[in-house]
Order: structure tokens, then sequence, then C-alpha cells
């Protein structure tokens, strides 16, 4: 604008630089003016005033003519900034109509967040002055979003619901944790023994009951030579779950084959006779009575699970063996005799009973 100014007053000298040239040339020519030539002595200070006004109100005249123009096209470029956003935002009301009239009840939260905006907007443009700018775009934009969010809030809403609608209903904390189980399994046999542990133990948090998970991280810890994680996981699970037979058994076996027979034969001493859960846990019994010498809880245990199943031939061999520590000859021989009339006994045992009957004559 500044230029501009400049420019007119450059323009305005120039004109009067033309006057003065015009009136010198005449007088060189000597030609008669009709024109009134003022003489040489110096102007009234009226003069310059009234000069100096008109100059005034000429710029003034330039500068309002050349600033409208540039007003208007300063406000231009807020026009074309807000409309791109309507053709954006108006591309897709054609297509989304519909769901206006299908669900009018989300259709009604929409405008405060959109007068929200709105009002965010206000400081931007109210420097400006052009009020059709402010309201226009606002119109708009309201009527399109109205259109949009029910629909795009529809098809958000259906598939999550859905998704979780089926795993609530199909899946138990049960069949995760077999699930979990089941994964655990497999990664051991692959190799990867971290993850398959974890897999177990991630099926004991979710069920603590499901003891064969129980049982297999106790095997993996054990296995790996990690004696005191194997126990405990055991004694975790006896504490919740007192009695166990499986989860007593398996560590009365783990600390025998640790070499802590003697702690074994402790944890099984005063379990009761209860068949068939507690079979396992007499015949183990019975095995460590007899290592440890303690023949006469080995008797006491194999008589109890002989009178449970007579067609047992190790339990007879476990009987005849104490009888023939002590000395006791002849319940040895018959209990011998007893165990050869099991069909399923292996041929080894069968060779050495009969060595002890040949012994025993």
């Amino acid at each position: 604008m500044v230029v501009r100014v400049v420019c007119a007053m450059s323009l305005i000298n120039q004109m009067l630089k033309d006057i003065d040239q015009r009136g010198s040339e005449h007088k060189q020519a000597g030609h008669v003016s009709s024109k009134y030539v003022p003489s040489n002595r110096p102007r009234s200070s009226w003069f310059y005033a009234l000069v100096g006004v008109a100059s005034s109100v000429v710029i003034v005249l330039l500068v309002l003519w050349m600033f409208k123009p540039e007003q208007t096209t300063s406000e231009q470029p807020q026009m074309t900034e807000s409309q791109p956003q309507q053709s954006e935002r108006q591309a897709q009301p054609a297509a989304v109509t519909p769901a206006r009239t299908t669900s009018a009840n989300h259709a009604q939260p929409v405008p405060m967040a959109i007068n929200q905006e709105a009002a965010q907007s206000e400081p931007e443009t109210a420097s400006q002055n052009s009020p059709q700018a402010e309201t226009q775009p606002q119109i708009d934009i309201a009527d399109v979003e109205v259109q949009e969010s029910p629909a795009s809030e529809q098809e958000a809403s259906e598939k999550p619901q859905g998704d979780m609608q089926i795993s609530n209903s199909t899946a138990s904390p049960r069949e995760i944790a077999q699930r979990y189980y089941n994964q655990g399994l497999q990664l051991l046999s692959e190799g990867q023994q971290r993850q398959g542990a974890a897999r177990l133990q991630d099926a004991l948090l979710l069920a603590p009951e499901f003891h064969d998970a129980r049982e297999e991280l106790a095997i993996y810890y054990f296995s790996r030579g990690f004696l005191s994680d194997a126990l405990l996981v055991l004694e975790r699970g006896l504490e919740r779950f007192p009695n166990q037979p499986r989860l007593l058994l398996l560590q009365a076996r783990i600390l025998e084959r640790s070499g802590q027979e003697q702690v074994a034969l402790e944890l099984l001493r005063d379990v009761p006779a209860r068949f068939p859960q507690h079979a396992d846990l007499l015949s183990l019994r019975g095995v460590l009575a007899e290592q440890l010498q303690d023949y006469e809880l080995a008797i006491g245990t194999y008589e109890t699970l002989l009178n449970w199943r007579t067609d047992q031939g190790t339990w007879w061999l476990g009987l005849a063996l104490s009888y023939d520590a002590l000395d006791q000859i002849e319940q040895a021989k018959q209990a011998y005799r007893s165990a050869l009339s099991d069909p399923t006994l292996a041929q080894v045992s069968r060779d050495y009973i009969q060595q002890r009957l040949e012994a025993l004559q």
C-alpha cells in the first residue's frame, strides 16, 4: 500500500512539472498566451495551503480506492480455505443420509460437539470483517456431520460388540486353561521349554484345580534339575487341595528319585486305606518301607493291599521279601507261591522266586 501512495505522489509531481515545462516553452517561442501569466513576485500562503489540501484529498481518495480491493482480496483466502473443508465433508452426504432417519437418537449429541468446534474457531475469525464467512461454513459442516456420525458410530459399535459377546459366552476359564495346557505340551515337545512352562503356569493361574497342568509343570522343573521348584509347585497344590492323591504320589516319587527315600516314606506313612484312590500311594509306601528295612510297616501295607485285590503278584512278592527278611520262612514261602500265580509277573521276578523257594527247602 505504501508503494501505491508513493506512486500517486510521483504522478502528481510529474503533472506539475509538465505544466511548468509548457509555460517555459511558450515564453521561449515568443508566443502571446491568452492565459494570465503571473509575475515573479512570491505567491501568497493561501495558495500553497489550497494546493496542499487538494493534494491531500487526492491522496486520501487514491488510498481508499487502493485499500478497498486489497481488503476484498484479503477476505478471499479465508473463504477459499473454508471451501475445501466443505467440499471434503459434502462429498459423502448422499451415501449417509439414510442413517439420519434410521438412527435419530445418535444424531442429537453431535451439534453440541460442532458448536464447541465453532466456539473454538470464533477467535480466529473474529478479526475478519466478513460475518458471512463465519456462519455459512458452520451450518454446512453441522449438516454433514449429523448425517455422517450415526452411520460411523453404528458401524464402529457393531463389530467389537459381536466379538466380545462371542468370547464371553463361549470361553470359560477352565476351557482357556485347557487351551494353555495343550499349547504348553506342544511347546515342550518342540523343545521350547521356557515357553511351554510359561503356558502351564498360565493354565494354573486360570484354573488352580487343573492337576494335570500342575503335574506337568512339576515334572518339567524336576527334569531340568529344579528340585525345589518342583516340590514348591506340588506343595502349593496340596495346600489348596489337601491329601490330593495324584499330587501326593508325585511328590513322594520325586523325593524318592532325588535320594530322599526316608522323607518320602514319612510323607506316606499316615495315608489311609482308601481304594482305589490310595492304591498307588500304599504300593509306593510298601516298596519304600521294604527298602528302608521297615518290614513291619511293609508287611502291614502289603496285607492291606492284598485284602483289596489278591491277584497282584508284585504285592505278594513284596510281602514274601519282608517275611523272608524277618526269617518267617513259612509265611515267606506261601507268599512266594502266591506271587507265581500271577501270569503278568515278570520273568526275572519268577526266576528269583524259584531260587528263593529252593533255598528255603
